[in-house]
């Protein structure tokens, strides 16, 4: 009965055992936790990659379909340099501070908007022929050198025109150049 008296607690040698092991334990569930979180961070940035390419792939393919709706095809697209770093088509660099530095590549193509609509009329005494339109305004600012697709009821004749100046949205009267593609108004 006196040896079960004296034995009440553990040695200090269990203590360091048992620490030592537990200590092993916890680790090893621990990086088995990290290795699991840093799978799900390169699982998830992959996943956002992906997502991303298709939300872009998705704005190309709904608007390379409608390239050249409603335009002569020679006017589709543009491969004109105004408007770009020393008006060249070369691929130019620009420098995103976060990023690191991000090549271009530049592709402009044009369309008409199926849903922008407006009735006018277009003077005959030029050029520049006079565009007024009636009870309305542009409704979206326009660059010089725009083309505008001007059809009369029901597309039979129309003609394109380029703004020989830049309009705001407000406006309602725009000046218009014959295309050199196209003929002149009659």
């Amino acid at each position: 009965m006196r040896a079960l008296a004296r034995r009440r607690g553990f040695t200090l040698l269990e203590v360091l055992i048992g620490t030592a092991v537990s200590t092993g334990v916890l680790l090893a569930v621990a990086a088995t936790v990290i290795g699991v979180n840093e799978v799900f961070q390169a699982h998830n940035l992959s996943k956002q990659t992906v997502e991303g390419s298709r939300v872009g792939m998705d704005y190309l393919k709904r608007t390379l379909r409608l390239a050249g709706y409603g335009l002569d095809p020679a006017l589709a697209f543009d491969f004109g340099t105004a408007g770009l770093p020393a008006n060249t088509k070369d691929n130019h660099s620009v420098d995103l501070t976060t990023w690191g530095t991000f090549v271009t590549d530049d592709l402009a193509f044009r369309y008409r908007d199926p849903m922008y609509a407006r009735r006018g009329s277009l003077g005959t005494d030029g050029p520049p022929y006079t565009l007024t339109l009636q009870g309305s305004t542009l409704g979206q600012d326009m660059r010089q050198g725009q083309t505008l697709l001007v059809a009369c009821q029901g597309g039979v004749k129309f003609f394109l025109g380029q703004l020989t100046a830049n309009a705001s949205s407000t406006a309602n009267t725009v000046s218009l150049t014959v295309d050199a593609l196209h003929p002149a108004p009659t």
